[in-house]
């Protein structure tokens, strides 16, 4: 038996590190379809999410971690998706500082 329009499906689960094994504190959980849909991990990284039952998926994002998609089933009604994110770089450019010297933008409010 499926679900019924108007139903809600409740998503519980973890996020973790996939090196680590180690729950992720803080992620984003959420609808990708509507972002306003979401929660954060708790402190060992566990979440409960509760969706409307046409929802496709959800998503996990976390600053250093790569985004993460998985789908959700029609049913049953409860579900437990786990996630283990892999651990993302960001290159920039080279930051010089110099002793002694005031950047224009502080030296020009003074």
């Amino acid at each position: 038996m499926g679900v019924l329009a108007g139903q809600t499906i409740r998503v519980t689960g973890k996020v973790l590190d996939k090196t680590t094994q180690e729950g992720i504190p803080f992620c984003n959980v959420y609808n990708p379809d509507d972002p306003t849909q979401g929660i954060s991990t708790d402190l060992d990284g566990y979440y409960e999410l509760l969706l409307p039952a046409e929802t496709q998926g959800i998503a996990v994002s976390a600053i250093g971690y790569e985004l993460q998609y998985k789908a959700i089933a029609a049913s049953p009604a409860e579900q437990e998706i786990n996630f283990f994110l892999t651990s993302s770089t960001v290159d920039i450019q080279e930051v010089v500082l110099i002793a002694g010297e005031d950047p224009p933008c502080l030296s020009s409010a003074r």
